[in-house]
């Protein structure tokens, strides 16, 4: 289907409107979605991203939905053998307010203890140790804004390696990745 331009011209006080200008105004949004030559793109809201035109969501913590998307993550490291927390991934909140169930595993391996705690804004909020060899669940729900950084960290004590396992963060409601596709040739 071709897309068919319409100039402001066609709609004065008085002007009418034709079939091929009817089936124009039938067929142009098939053929943008279509991405046909000629045809303005989806822009906006309708391809926005975290930071970048998405508004601020209110959710509830829950297991309900995936929420990752508008949380900003970048992983840390996963094992050490230090007794100092360590930085295991941090979350800087793009696109919701309200609480959200942050959620993390970690274990120990080869000593005592695998310490973790959650941190939001640079101050410790929780902290769990394990002694376990397999790894542990555990959920913190922690109330956001729009450039809260939340933070995993974990420890090894007695000669142990922490190792840390991501699960995710979850809400009631939250937003979801859907990737338009489209030719290199056409963009």
């Amino acid at each position: 289907m071709a897309y068919t331009t319409l100039g402001n011209a066609l709609f004065t006080v008085g002007a009418r409107i034709t079939s091929a200008i009817g089936m124009a105004l039938r067929d142009n949004p098939i053929s943008m979605f279509d991405g046909d030559a000629g045809a303005p793109r989806l822009q906006g809201l309708a391809v926005a991203r975290p930071g970048d035109g998405l508004a601020v969501a209110t959710v509830s913590a829950a297991d309900t939905v995936d929420a990752s998307v508008g949380a900003g993550g970048a992983a840390g490291t996963s094992s050490t053998t230090s007794s100092s927390l360590i930085t295991a991934y941090t979350y800087t909140i793009v696109t919701y307010t309200g609480s959200m169930r942050f959620k993390a595993a970690h274990r120990q391996a080869g000593g005592t203890s695998s310490t973790l705690e959650i941190w939001k804004n640079g101050a410790s909020v929780d902290s769990w140790s394990t002694a376990s060899t397999s790894d542990v669940a555990r959920s913190k729900d922690v109330t956001v804004v729009p450039g809260d950084v939340i933070t995993w960290r974990h420890s090894a004590g007695g000669g142990a390696t922490s190792y840390f396992t991501l699960t995710g963060v979850f809400a009631n409601d939250g937003y979801v990745q859907i990737i338009p596709y489209a030719l290199n040739s056409t963009l």
